[in-house]
C-alpha cells in the first residue's frame, strides 16, 4: 500500500490501512514495516480498523557522539532520536605525506538502527575517527 495526499507523511497522524467487521484476533508482533528512511510507525488496532501510526522522525540536528573507554572496549552512543543516522568510521596510520579523502569513511555495519556500539580497542593504527552522518 503507498499512502499519498497532500503533504505525504505527518507525524503523529494515523493512516486507516484496513476496515473490516467482526473481531479481529492475534497481534502486529511479527510484523515488520518498511518505512520511508528517517520515519518509524507502529500499527494499531482502533475501532474497527487497522491503522499506521507515525510515532517518531529522525531528528537532522547535528549531535555529539558521547564515549568511554573500557580497558578492552570503546562504546559510542548519541541520542536515541538520531537513530538512522550512520556512524563512519576513518583508520590511519599518520604516514607522512597521507591526507584524508572524504571517500575513505566507511560505514560502521548496522549503526544506522542503533544509537550505541560497542567496540574492541584495536592498538594497530595509529588513529581511528567516527562521526555521524544523515543518511
Amino acid at each position: 500500500m503507498k499512502l499519498t495526499g497532500v503533504g505525504g507523511l505527518a507525524a503523529g497522524n494515523r493512516y486507516p490501512l484496513v476496515s473490516y467487521a467482526g473481531t479481529l484476533s492475534g497481534s502486529f508482533a511479527n510484523l515488520q514495516l518498511q518505512m520511508p528512511y528517517g520515519w518509524r510507525g507502529t500499527l494499531a488496532n482502533v475501532g474497527k480498523q487497522i491503522v499506521l501510526t507515525n510515532v517518531a522522525v529522525i531528528t537532522t540536528t547535528q549531535t555529539n557522539i558521547f564515549w568511554s573507554m573500557g580497558s578492552t572496549n570503546l562504546t559510542l552512543s548519541w541520542p536515541s532520536d538520531h537513530t538512522g543516522w550512520r556512524l563512519l568510521m576513518l583508520t590511519n596510520n599518520f604516514t607522512k605525506g597521507i591526507s584524508f579523502n572524504i571517500n575513505d569513511w566507511g560505514a560502521v555495519t548496522n549503526s544506522s538502527q542503533i544509537n550505541q556500539i560497542v567496540l574492541p580497542v584495536n592498538p594497530s593504527p595509529a588513529a581511528e575517527f567516527y562521526r555521524l552522518v544523515y543518511p
